[in-house]
C-alpha cells in the first residue's frame, strides 16, 4: 500500500524547488531567443533533473509524471527530434508546465494529497506535440473517498480455502474475457463473464479494501457492456491489476496483495463511473453510494491558481472591503452615502470569486440592492430602519474581512479550525519554546553535576584528568574568548601531558566562578514550567499532549537530593522528542493520517 504524503518534508524543500523552477524558466527563455545555442537547454534539463528527483523522493507520483514528460521534451529539443513547426508548441508546453508546477505544489501542501489536479492538460499536450499517445485522464483524477465507503462493516471475508478454489477456477476465464474486452469487437458475453467473476471476488473479499475494488469494477463492466465506457489504457491497467489480485488469491487465499495500490485504482475506477452519461443499475448505485454528481469531473479538473495570483486577488478583495467599510462608516456618521458604494461592492465580489470565496461574493452581489436603497431611499424610512440596514451590511462586510485576513496570514489557505486553529498554533509554538528552555535548564544542571564529579575523579589518575578536560571543553566551547590559560591546560590534558595540580587548581577556580542554581531549585522551576504547559494544553483540548507533559512532570518531581540521574531522565528525553515531532506537524496543519505518526504509548502510560 502507498505511504502517506509528508507535507512537512514538502514544506522544507519548497524553497530549493522554487529556485530550480526559476532557473529552468530562465534557461528556457534564453533558449527561445536563440534556438541555435543549445547550452541553455542543458541548464534547463539539469534544473528539471533536480525537480524530478525531489518530487520522486516526496512520493508525488503524479507530479513526477509531469516532470518526466518535461525532461523528455527537453531531450527531444536538444537532440533536434522535434519538428520545426512543433518546436514553439513544445517550448510553450514546457513553460506552461513550469508555471503550473508551483501552483500544484501549493495545492498539495494545502490538501495533503497528490491529487494530480491540473496536470493532465500539461502532460498530454507535451505528449501530443511529441507524437505520443496521451495518458488516460483517469490517472490524474482524484475524489475524496470516506475510509469505509464501499466496504461492508459487519460481513466476514471468505475462508482461505474458498478464496483459493474460486481464484483457481476464475483465473483462466477472467484472462480470456479481459482479452476479448480489450480487443476491437468487445463481445457482450465476455463482459458478462468478467462481471460474474468480479461479483464472486467481491463476495469473497467482503470487509476488506479489495471489496471496494471489485465493487467498482462491477460498475466498470456494466458501463462497458452498455457502451458508456470505451476501454483505453487506464481500463487495461485496471483489469491487469485484477489479474494480479486473482493470481495472488490463488496462492495466498484471503491475504491482500501488498504491491497493489488499491486506493489509486479506486480513484481511477471512480473516474470512469463518474464519466458515464447514463446511470444503469450498478452505476446509479455507485453514484449514490459515493456522492458523485454531474459536476464531479468538472470540479476535479479545474485549473489551479498560482499562490501569487491568489494572494493578489485576496489583497485586492480586502482593499475593496475596507473601502466599503469606510463608506458605511461615513454613512452612519454624517448620513452621506457615496454613490460609488454598489460599484465598489461589485468589484469586491469579482475579486472574492477569483480568490475562491463564492459565498461572500454572492452575498455582496445580493447586497447591491440594499446599497441602492441607502443611496436612493424609497419612501421615507425611519432612523431605526436605516440603522438596521447599515448594521446588516456591516456584519456581512466584517465577516468577509475576517475570513480574507485569516487567509492572507496563512499564505492564501484557510486553516480548518479558523481562528481557533490560529490560537492552537500560537500555543503550540509557545509550548515548543518552553520545552526547549526546560531541556536547556536540565542540561545545564547535568553538566554542572558532571563537572563536580570530574573534579573529584581527577585525583584518581590520567583517565580522570581526560574526563575533566572533556567536561571543561563543553563550557569553553560556548565562547571563543576568555580563560586562555585554562584553554591551554585543557588542550594539553586531552593529550595526557598537562600538570594535574595546575588543571585541578584552574578547574576549581572556574567552577567557583559559575553561577549555577542548586539542582533542586532547577527541578522545581522545570516542574513549574511543565505544569503551566500541561494546563495550557488542556485548555485548548489537547488532552493527549497534556498527558505526556504530565507524565514528564511526575517523572521529574521524583528526584530528591543534590544529584540528577541521567539514566532516569532518558525516558523523559524520548517523550520530549516524540512530542516535539508531533507538535511540529500540528503547527504545520498536517492531519495525523497525512504524514507522521503519533506514538500512542506516550499518551497512554507513564514510561518514566
Amino acid at each position: 500500500m502507498p505511504s502517506s504524503l509528508d507535507t512537512v518534508a514538502l514544506g522544507w524543500v519548497r524553497i530549493p524547488l522554487a529556485r530550480q523552477i526559476v532557473n529552468a524558466e530562465a534557461a528556457l527563455v534564453e533558449y527561445s531567443r536563440d534556438t541555435g545555442h543549445r547550452k541553455p537547454l542543458l541548464q534547463c534539463l539539469w534544473a528539471l533533473h533536480h525537480i524530478t528527483a525531489t518530487v520522486r523522493m516526496l512520493g508525488l507520483n503524479k507530479a513526477e509524471i509531469l516532470a518526466l514528460e518535461m525532461e523528455r521534451g527537453l531531450q527531444r529539443l536538444y537532440q533536434e527530434k522535434v519538428l520545426a513547426e512543433r518546436r514553439n508548441l513544445t517550448m510553450g508546453g514546457l513553460m506552461r508546465a513550469l508555471r503550473i508546477l508551483p501552483a500544484y505544489l501549493d495545492h498539495v501542501q494545502r490538501c495533503g494529497v497528490d491529487t494530480g489536479r491540473g496536470l493532465e492538460p500539461c502532460v498530454n499536450d507535451l505528449r501530443r506535440w511529441e507524437g505520443e499517445r496521451p495518458r488516460p485522464q483517469a490517472l490524474f483524477f482524484h475524489f475524496d473517498i470516506p475510509p469505509q465507503r464501499g466496504i461492508s462493516s459487519e460481513a466476514a471475508a471468505g475462508s482461505d480455502g474458498a478464496v483459493r478454489e474460486t481464484a483457481q477456477q476464475s483465473l483462466a476465464p477472467y484472462l480470456q474475457g479481459v482479452k476479448a474486452i480489450l480487443g476491437e469487437t468487445r463481445p457482450l458475453a465476455s463482459v458478462v463473464a468478467v462481471a460474474r467473476i468480479t461479483v464472486k471476488m467481491q463476495r469473497l473479499f467482503r470487509g476488506t479494501e479489495a471489496e471496494r475494488f471489485w465493487l467498482l469494477q462491477t460498475g466498470l463492466c456494466e458501463g462497458i457492456a452498455a457502451g458508456l465506457i470505451i476501454p483505453d489504457e487506464g481500463v487495461a491497467q485496471i483489469f491487469k491489476a485484477g489479474t494480479f489480485m486473482i493470481k495472488h488469491a490463488r496462492e495466498y487465499g484471503g491475504q491482500l496483495n501488498p504491491t497493489i495500490d488499491l486506493d489509486r485504482l479506486a480513484q481511477q475506477l471512480l473516474f470512469y463511473i463518474a464519466a458515464c452519461r447514463a446511470r444503469p443499475l450498478y452505476i446509479g448505485y455507485l453514484w449514490q453510494l459515493y456522492g458523485i454528481t454531474p459536476d464531479t469531473l468538472t470540479d476535479a479538473g479545474r485549473i489551479l491558481i498560482h499562490s501569487d495570483a491568489l494572494m493578489t486577488a485576496l489583497a485586492a478583495g480586502l482593499e475593496r472591503l475596507n473601502r466599503l467599510a469606510g463608506y458605511l462608516e461615513a454613512a452612519d456618521h454624517d448620513g452621506t452615502v457615496a454613490p460609488e458604494l454598489p460599484g465598489c461592492a461589485s468589484e469586491a465580489a469579482d475579486r472574492l470569486m477569483a480568490a475562491g470565496e463564492p459565498a461572500h461574493a454572492d452575498a455582496l452581489r445580493n447586497s447591491q440592492e440594499l446599497m441602492r436603497q441607502l443611496i436612493e431611499p424609497v419612501g421615507n424610512p425611519s432612523t431605526d430602519q436605516r440603522s438596521q440596514l447599515l448594521a446588516r451590511l456591516a456584519r456581512m462586510i466584517v465577516s468577509a474581512q475576517l475570513d480574507l485576513e485569516l487567509r492572507l496570514r496563512h499564505d492564501g489557505t484557510a486553516p480548518p479550525g479558523g481562528v481557533e486553529h490560529e490560537a492552537r498554533v500560537a500555543l503550540v509554538a509557545t509550548t515548543m519554546d518552553r520545552m526547549v528552555r526546560v531541556g536547556q535548564q536540565l542540561d545545564q544542571a547535568l553538566r554542572r553535576q558532571n563537572l563536580d564529579r570530574a573534579l573529584d575523579a581527577q585525583r584518581q589518575g590520567a583517565a580522570g584528568m581526560q574526563a575533566l578536560a572533556a567536561v571543561l571543553n563543553s563550557y569553553l566551547n560556548e565562547s571563543a574568548d576568555g580563560h586562555e590559560t585554562l584553554r591551554d591546560v585543557v588542550a594539553s590534558a586531552a593529550l595526557g601531558s598537562a600538570d594535574p595540580v595546575q588543571l585541578q587548581q584552574l578547574a576549581t577556580e572556574f567552577a567557583a566562578g559559575l553561577q549555577d542554581p542548586p539542582t533542586q531549585q532547577v527541578v522545581q522551576q522545570c516542574c513549574a514550567q511543565l505544569g503551566a504547559i500541561r494546563d495550557a494544553l488542556e485548555h485548548v483540548a489537547m488532552q493527549r499532549e497534556a498527558a505526556v507533559i504530565g507524565h514528564c512532570e511526575h517523572c521529574l518531581a521524583q528526584f530528591r537530593g543534590p544529584d540528577l540521574d541521567a539514566g532516569l531522565l532518558l525516558p523523559m528525553a524520548q517523550a520530549f522528542a516524540q512530542l516535539e515531532l508531533h507538535l511540529e506537524r500540528v503547527r504545520s496543519g498536517v492531519p495525523e493520517s497525512a504524514g507522521g505518526h503519533w506514538s500512542e504509548p506516550w499518551s497512554r502510560r507513564n514510561h518514566c
